[in-house]
């Protein structure tokens, strides 16, 4: 339960100015800001750098203390592909190193703003939080951008350092690797197959997954 409701924003308080404020990021983010920029990567990669510097200058430093769902749930005007890795949060710093020196050596040329969260651990068993403080990486590439490469790499590199992926993002996973990422795993398996014996519920993906 929230028990904190209030909003801090740079312009002020009042609802105009927090529909102002909405008005002006949708233009940020939308057709006519992010997309534009991202549209002149992709046709001149060497423009990444700058571009990505536009683009951090759009985020904004307010601060928000709210229920989740109402904070995080945004209009997605711009397309793109991607990929979150949950990894252990004393790990987050040497991550950092390696993924600025492996994006530096490979010369990626992305533009799109990365985003780290942190998470308290819990005791859910496909969590990727289980028994474990987290930082959560999460990685874009603009719609029409080949992203095998980079994302191969970086998910290699998370997985060096425990990484888990996001259940609802982009990965590569087996079901040989969960049953190592989670210590549960088998034991969700069995849950799984009991309630569901004819596998109904399972598609392609998630028989790679299960491993069924």
């Amino acid at each position: 339960m929230v028990s904190n409701k209030t909003f801090e924003h740079r312009w002020g308080k009042s609802r105009s100015h927090l529909k102002i404020q909405r008005i002006y990021q949708r233009y940020r983010f939308g057709k006519l800001g992010v997309t534009t920029l991202c549209s002149i990567n992709k046709a001149i990669p060497s423009s990444s750098k700058t571009i990505s510097n536009i683009i951090g200058s759009f985020i904004s430093n307010e601060i928000k203390v709210q229920q989740s769902y109402k904070v995080f749930s945004t209009v997605r005007n711009v397309k793109f592909t991607e990929m979150e890795y949950n990894i252990p949060i004393e790990s987050y710093q040497d991550v950092m190193k390696e993924m600025l020196k492996l994006i530096e050596k490979n010369n990626y040329k992305i533009s799109f703003p990365q985003e780290h969260r942190f998470v308290q651990k819990d005791d859910i068993y496909l969590s990727p939080a289980f028994e474990r403080n987290s930082a959560y990486i999460a990685s874009h590439v603009f719609k029409g951008m080949n992203n095998t490469r980079y994302f191969k790499d970086l998910e290699d590199l998370f997985v060096d350092f425990g990484g888990r992926p996001h259940w609802g993002k982009m990965h590569t996973r087996d079901v040989a690797f969960f049953q190592k990422a989670y210590p549960k795993f088998d034991d969700f398996l069995q849950v799984r197959a009991k309630h569901d014996p004819n596998n109904v519920f399972v598609n392609d993906h998630l028989k790679k997954v299960f491993g069924v």
